[in-house]
């Protein structure tokens, strides 16, 4: 029986006996668990080991995020830095690096740089990063992972704060970008007193649909958009209650190359800006 793994396992438009092996190596039993050695994962040193690896300057702030997937016997690392030391990096997109570590020997199983990745420059500013482990089996035996961006911005001097969604398989030795972008949250407040906030609130929830598109799971994400105002009570205290909910589903294709992120996705009205 075939296991999914982090992209391990499928190869679209690729074959060889080579890559058949690779597919086919098993997740370690339950048992190899209790004999992974007692410095853990996601430690310190492996972290500076990472940040060496990815060139980032002591004196550059960036971002470092590590998960263990104990299902997997995986540890996943990633760092975003500013593509340089420069006063421009501040407002330039940040590049990201991804290893996916063996936590029994520390040694990298596969590896990826993505320049520019993630949203920094021109609104938005990168304030962290979170390794996303969930389910995502986005095609027969190829389980993806996720990294959050957590980002904040002004729009029309109305404050917002979101968070970006990326997806990616593993190739390989190859960590490959499928889904780039995609905003799963976002936050708009016109920040006024309690009487007279007005916010809307978008909340966006991906599921693994059964559909095939180029040899891909279609994405299908679930959205709820809560607008709230504030209102004074009978006790004469105010409070930002919920005026309006409406929910909505958003389709996302593999287009042979990655998922294709919908117009409708990318343009929110704030509605308090």
């Amino acid at each position: 029986m075939k296991q999914d793994s982090f992209g391990v396992g499928y190869y679209p438009k690729i074959c060889g006996s080579s890559l058949i092996d690779f597919m086919h190596l098993a997740v370690f039993v339950v048992s190899a668990a209790l004999s992974l050695p007692a410095w853990g994962t996601c430690s310190g040193k492996d972290e500076d080991r990472h940040l060496k690896n990815s060139n980032v300057p002591a004196s550059v702030g960036h971002y470092v995020a590590c998960k263990s997937a104990p299902d997997l016997h995986r540890d996943i690392w990633a760092v975003a830095a500013p593509r340089d030391s420069s006063d421009e990096a501040s407002t330039d997109n940040y590049d990201l690096y991804l290893w996916l570590d063996d936590p029994t020997n520390r040694k990298s199983i596969a590896r990826g740089h993505f320049d520019g990745l993630l949203s920094n420059g021109g609104g938005p500013k990168l304030e962290g990063i979170e390794i996303d482990t969930g389910q995502y089996s986005v095609a027969p035996g190829v389980r993806a992972f996720g990294v959050r961006a957590r980002n904040s911005m002004t729009v029309f001097k109305v404050p917002t704060d979101g968070e970006e969604l990326a997806l990616f398989v593993v190739r390989g030795k190859d960590i490959v970008n499928v889904l780039a972008n995609a905003d799963m949250r976002l936050s708009y407040s016109n920040r006024g007193d309690a009487c007279d906030e007005q916010r809307r609130d978008v909340m966006r929830v991906l599921v693994v649909d059964t559909t095939i598109t180029n040899g891909f799971r279609d994405l299908l994400v679930k959205e709820r958009i809560t607008d709230s105002a504030g209102r004074q009570e009978a006790s004469g205290e105010c409070r930002v209650t919920p005026t309006s909910v409406k929910t909505s589903e958003h389709r996302m294709r593999y287009d042979g190359s990655k998922y294709v992120v919908p117009s409708d996705m990318r343009e929110v009205d704030c509605r308090v800006c």
